[in-house]
């Protein structure tokens, strides 16, 4: 048993303690790939890691556009949009277009606007991949239109994220989430690691 073990590289879900193999774990990473000294990094199962998710996005009292998750990548970020402007040694990318970030900027919800499930203030904004140009996260070119995006609260996030996953039966192998300790407006984005 403990050599089948070995080769399935099977280990504990750091939340929950469930048995889960390197094929189905998730690393949910605050420190995003140890950019952030100070944050930790887990090994989770689908599950914990959905949780961990939902519950950072139902704690956030930052604005922020919410990409939906896609099966065709297999991880998901925060980025902010200070990181990636100011060309920070954190960032994954920077935006070199003004004209992109200001795009990303004017999907984020108004001080007004009102969550489009609830009564309660918005502060994220849902859509789908056609907000990027041929609905490729890595182009930084502005597509001519995309879908209605949803104004949305910290509330009634979380079933549209957890509707998303399971109709299009989403796995993540790496989730770099908002740091908690930072407060910036950003956007979570599909991805490639």
């Amino acid at each position: 048993m403990l050599f089948n073990k070995k080769l399935n590289k099977e280990f504990n879900c750091e939340k929950c303690n469930t048995i889960i193999n390197k094929k189905t774990s998730c690393e949910f990473d605050y420190s995003h790939q140890r950019r952030y000294k100070n944050e930790i990094e887990e090994k989770l199962c689908q599950n914990c890691c959905i949780e961990e998710l939902v519950a950072g996005l139902q704690n956030n009292t930052t604005k922020a556009l919410i990409v939906q998750p896609s099966n065709k990548f297999n991880s998901y970020g925060f980025y902010s949009f200070k990181e990636m402007t100011e060309g920070s040694k954190h960032s994954s990318f920077n935006i070199e277009s003004d004209i992109f970030y200001e795009y990303l900027q004017n999907l984020l919800p108004k001080d007004y606007d009102k969550c489009d499930f609830c009564s309660n203030d918005a502060i994220y904004t849902w859509c789908d991949l056609s907000i990027y140009c041929g609905e490729d996260p890595y182009s930084f070119d502005i597509p001519i239109e995309h879908e209605k995006t949803i104004c949305v609260c910290q509330n009634c996030i979380s079933d549209l994220f957890r509707n998303k996953i399971e109709i299009d039966k989403i796995h993540f192998t790496y989730v770099f989430p908002m740091i908690p300790t930072i407060t910036e407006s950003g956007y979570y984005t599909p991805w490639d690691v």
